[in-house]
């Protein structure tokens, strides 16, 4: 027969393993309805409010990453064990490369998904990060404060809710030990982040970039025509007038070294770079791309002492990048005369 002593440590042994199990299956915060990532860092926890709603594309990728339910991870989370590579004070702290380095992704890019009701208005707001528009992947960041300089500029997808102390602690090479996704009433819960779902998201996203991006060139276009009526569609997809005949027999060509009188022009008329403004004529060597592989092409087959109106489309110019006052994506118009050829 046992012992009341034994009875008593049953019962104590008993009522802390009710009290062990209560906490191991403690759900965390009281939530509402809503579907919600839980980041454990190493310095505390944060819940995260998703805007699956607003932002259904960019929030699929982000479960999914997160679950391991897409591009080929087989259940194995993406972000556990990544950590925040950049945290800058007041601005963001930045998360989610596998590289840990601020380069690196999960091998694919994916389009903007700007909603006007998801703003950088408070400290906690959730968004992707990209060097370029459009080439979203797996990086985030979480702002600091709040940052209205890159609304509409950025993917914002979330808002942390929890744990906003957590942002306070944060430091450059803390540890996300672990995403979890948590989903709350029948809407959440009916939200889909498997490969077929996000696949048609980012197939239709594309197609309407695609066709926004078609429709921005060509209204570009129409305005290089007004500005410049006499140019005539040339090779590559350039814009080219001659305004001057030039002399003799000789035409520049590839591996020449060319000297010549020029302006750099975006299609708003604003001339970013001259040869007055530099003090000195330009010598290039064609070929080179030098300057840009577009301005190489403008100057093949001018003779000396020809002046040359071209437009250049940007994948000949400085591409999705842009430089300096160079936008991405931009049309460049030259203004050329060839002066010598050696």
């Amino acid at each position: 027969m046992q012992s009341w002593f034994g009875l008593k440590r049953s019962a104590m042994v008993a009522l802390g393993l009710l009290v062990v199990g209560m906490v191991a299956c403690a759900p965390g915060p009281d939530l509402s309805d809503g579907l919600f990532a839980q980041i454990r860092t190493n310095r505390g926890t944060m819940t995260i409010r998703l805007e699956y709603e607003k932002s259904p594309m960019t929030v699929c990728n982000f479960v999914g990453l997160a679950e391991g339910t897409i591009n080929g991870l087989d259940g194995k989370p993406f972000y556990d064990g990544l950590n925040f590579h950049s945290v800058v004070a007041d601005f963001v702290a930045q998360g989610g490369d596998p590289l840990g380095d601020g380069t690196g992704g999960p091998g694919y890019d994916f389009p903007d998904e700007i909603h006007p009701n998801l703003r950088h208005d408070a400290a906690g707001i959730v968004a992707m990060a990209n060097q370029l528009p459009n080439t979203n992947g797996s990086q985030f960041y979480i702002t600091l404060k709040a940052t209205p300089n890159l609304d509409g500029r950025y993917s914002v997808f979330g808002r942390v809710i929890h744990g906003i102390e957590v942002l306070d602690k944060l430091q450059t090479g803390d540890a996300i030990r672990s995403i979890r996704i948590v989903r709350v009433g029948e809407a959440a819960s009916q939200f889909r982040s498997d490969q077929a779902t996000w696949e048609a998201l980012i197939n239709a996203a594309s197609s309407e970039v695609r066709v926004a991006s078609q429709n921005s060139r060509e209204a570009v276009i129409a305005t290089i025509l007004q500005r410049w009526p006499e140019l005539e569609p040339a090779r590559q997809g350039m814009f080219q007038a001659i305004v001057a005949e030039g002399r003799g027999d000789t035409s520049a060509r590839r591996g020449d070294l060319v000297t010549l009188n020029y302006k750099a022009i975006l299609p708003d008329g604003l001339i970013f770079e001259s040869s007055a403004t530099n003090g000195q004529e330009l010598k290039l060597e064609l070929g080179t791309g030098q300057i840009t592989f577009g301005l190489d092409r403008a100057v093949e087959g001018m003779k000396i002492g020809e002046s040359r109106v071209v437009a250049i489309p940007p994948e000949l110019g400085y591409g999705r990048t842009g430089d300096g006052f160079v936008p991405p994506n931009s049309f460049i118009i030259y203004e050329l005369e060839l002066v010598a050829v050696e």
